[in-house]
């Protein structure tokens, strides 16, 4: 399998997205290790990735970690 094809099989974009096997890293790892390209494809997959996560993020509402913060008192006191 040349470089093209295996960015193309979506092997990168999973490894980014933390859907692959511990196998499966380790050879995503070793890969980029050895190939600038996939070095730079993950590195790009990274940031869209993290674009996309801060376009749509949006903000708790306040009460909840008022909510929170008193659940947890409740459990300190069980």
């Amino acid at each position: 399998m040349n470089i093209q094809e295996y960015i193309a099989s979506g092997i990168l974009e999973s490894y980014v997205l933390g859907a692959t096997d511990p196998e499966e890293n380790r050879i995503v790892e070793k890969m980029i290790k050895k190939n600038t390209i996939l070095r730079k494809e993950v590195e790009k997959n990274r940031k869209a990735l993290h674009t996309y996560l801060w376009s749509y993020a949006q903000r708790p509402p306040q009460a909840l970690r008022g909510n929170i913060l008193d659940q947890l008192d409740t459990l300190d006191k069980e």
